[in-house]
């Protein structure tokens, strides 16, 4: 049997309405989280997410620490 190039009708039923593919990476620094990293793309009517995040949830409490004088 032999091959045949599919029609541009097959290509957009089976790869979900379309060609296009699309891609996004976001590095970030905040107060919500030391560092956060992010990725993403889509491709007809897929589409996958993926974030790693670090130092979430830390606080640090310099308050009392930095008007301290020490007497002789």
């Amino acid at each position: 049997m032999k091959q045949k190039e599919l029609t541009k009708e097959e290509k957009e039923l089976v790869n979900g309405g379309g060609q296009s593919m699309s891609s996004a990476t976001e590095i970030s620094l905040g107060t919500d989280s030391l560092l956060s990293i992010g990725s993403s793309w889509e491709s007809g009517d897929k589409k996958s997410t993926h974030n790693l995040e670090v130092g979430k949830g830390i606080d640090i409490d310099l308050g009392g620490n930095l008007n301290r004088s020490e007497g002789n």
